[in-house]
């Protein structure tokens, strides 16, 4: 076999439709058809016969496409014999035949004929050997099982059985700590075209998504056994000491935190896990036997729900309502003041002020939830990173408020672009830093969540829309009530002289108030979603 494509396609492109060549190594070596309504014959030459010393048979690799989610890579032909031809040189004509059916891949993976193998994994958990299982109830009820990992440990080797549904691969991780990088795993990996398992050590770096899979020479697992069957369950079995000095083998003499992950074809091991990567509660020795029925499924933690409602309440709610006081209700009700102030900028400062608090609070809780480290990868690290710009922004715009200038001062307007910027920007990354946080596994809430929310910010959007439109139809209008205070109420010491009424000044705390009652319910019911769901 070459290390290195050779050859290429004879093929008059002028005759067919459906067929084309394409450069892909500095020569016309791949050949592409996109349709399969009919049926071609083409040829392949191979013009330095000196490639072929020692060899008399070649074999051809290709991908097979479907639909953008549904491929097969690397199918293989089968080995095909090379023949000479008048010209000296060597040729094989390859007319399509049949191929060897393909896997379809499962879209729904049914857990009927699986009952019996998961109730007879953990027939003796607890008992005679350790149990990993994907929730509470699986022991009891069987059908609930998506996967069950046990062990036992006989003095010198630690013995493994993994079961779990899945079509393609499933993983086990074992981490000295609960977070993703530098952690040895073990992946049970089934064939795309057969129902062949293999058993494969890797070893995940702290950073990107790339697994080192381990050489013969480094690998530690033996009596590697592993099957797939018609009802798509992998179990494989394999052991290991528990000692290593190794620097990619975790050594098990300390207690080590696990997560168990399955794929799908296609989908990669590495960016899976930085996706959802979320290890068992609790450290586990794997020399003792210990029983453990609470895994990365188990009840959110309490800080991760006082975060998330913290944040929803502070920027879905507060600061939706402040900013649009003082976006759009500025100019309203100009012969009222509330302690010398106009009304907009008497709801419109607590408000925010309250905003900047309960995200500072909010992050106060994620720092103890994850002990004061950052995010390993993943949608984690962009939660996190817009976190922090919201949080930064939030914290800056009430030190512009206190600073703001006087409103005859040059600096005025400079004052106001920075602060309307500095808002902007933490609003507009709020929202999609929610959004990021509903899709963490840590979060774990229902997605009905992520549809009302996204009904909300359609809704919102269509209020901005309706003010903003007003608000330029009507601005010659405006008498330029804009200020903080109201300087005739501070002079009279008492209401001024009547203004007229600002254009939309009957509709205008209408909408506000309707818009105001939507976003409490939408609030409320994510607040009783992340409170109540355990999924």
């Amino acid at each position: 076999m070459f290390n290195k494509v050779i050859g290429t396609w004879n093929l008059d492109e002028t005759k067919f439709d459906s067929l084309k060549t394409i450069n892909c190594n500095g020569i016309q070596d791949t050949l592409l058809k996109y349709s399969n309504q009919d049926e071609n014959k083409f040829s392949w030459k191979l013009n330095d016969a000196s490639q072929t010393v020692g060899y008399s048979s070649f074999l051809f690799v290709a991908t097979v496409v479907t639909a953008d989610n549904r491929y097969w890579t690397n199918v293989k032909s089968g080995y095909v014999d090379l023949v000479s031809t008048s010209d000296s040189k060597l040729e094989i004509v390859a007319e399509q035949a049949n191929p060897e059916p393909l896997v379809e891949p499962s879209k729904s993976i049914s857990k009927r004929n699986s009952e019996k193998k998961f109730e007879m994994s953990t027939s003796e958990c607890g008992s005679r050997k350790s149990c990993y299982v994907s929730l509470k109830t699986c022991d009891v009820d069987p059908k609930t099982c998506n996967f069950v990992l046990s062990w036992d440990f006989d003095g010198e080797l630690i013995n493994y059985e993994l079961t779990a549904i899945s079509n393609s691969w499933v993983s086990v991780v074992f981490s000295q700590d609960q977070y993703l990088g530098d952690d040895n795993l073990v992946v049970c990996m089934k064939e795309q075209l057969s129902d062949k398992v293999s058993v494969i050590q890797y070893y995940k770096n702290a950073s990107g998504i790339e697994l080192i899979r381990l050489t013969a020479s480094e690998n530690n697992l033996i009596n590697t056994q592993a099957s797939f069957d018609l009802d798509r369950l992998i179990t494989c079995k394999f052991s290991r000491p528990k000692e290593s000095t190794k620097k990619l083998i975790t050594d098990l003499t300390k207690p080590h935190f696990i997560y168990i992950e399955r794929g799908s074809l296609g989908e990669l091991i590495g960016a899976k896990l930085g996706e959802r990567f979320q290890p068992s509660e609790y450290s586990i020795d794997f020399a003792n036997s210990i029983y453990v029925p609470n895994t990365a499924a188990s009840p959110r933690s309490w800080l991760i729900k006082v975060h998330a409602i913290l944040g929803i309440i502070a920027w879905i709610l507060l600061g939706s309502i402040g900013i649009l006081l003082a976006r759009y209700y500025k100019p309203l009700w100009p012969n009222h003041a509330v302690y010398s102030f106009r009304v907009w900028f008497s709801f419109h400062r607590p408000l925010m002020v309250f905003v900047t608090l309960l995200t500072l609070l909010s992050l106060l809780f994620a720092l103890i939830e994850m002990e004061w480290k950052w995010s390993s990868g993943g949608n984690g690290l962009v939660h996190a990173i817009l976190g922090i710009i919201v949080i930064v922004c939030s914290c800056i715009n009430p030190i512009l408020g206190a600073l703001r200038p006087k409103p005859d001062s040059q600096l005025r307007c400079l004052y106001f672009w920075c602060h309307w910027l500095v808002g902007t920007i933490a609003y507009c990354l709020a929202v999609p830093c929610i959004f990021i946080g509903m899709d963490l596994s840590k979060s774990d809430i229902p997605n009905w969540c992520a549809w009302l929310l996204f009904a909300w910010v359609i809704f919102h959007i269509i209020v901005e829309i309706v003010l903003e439109v007003h608000y330029c139809c009507t601005f010659y209008r405006l008498e330029g009530n804009y200020n903080e205070y109201n300087y005739d109420y501070v002079k009279n010491k008492s209401l001024p002289k009547k203004h007229k009424n600002a254009p939309g000044y009957r509709w205008k705390p209408t909408l506000l108030f309707i818009y105001s009652i939507v976003t409490s319910v939408v609030v409320s019911a994510l607040i009783i979603a992340i409170v109540v769901f355990d999924i």
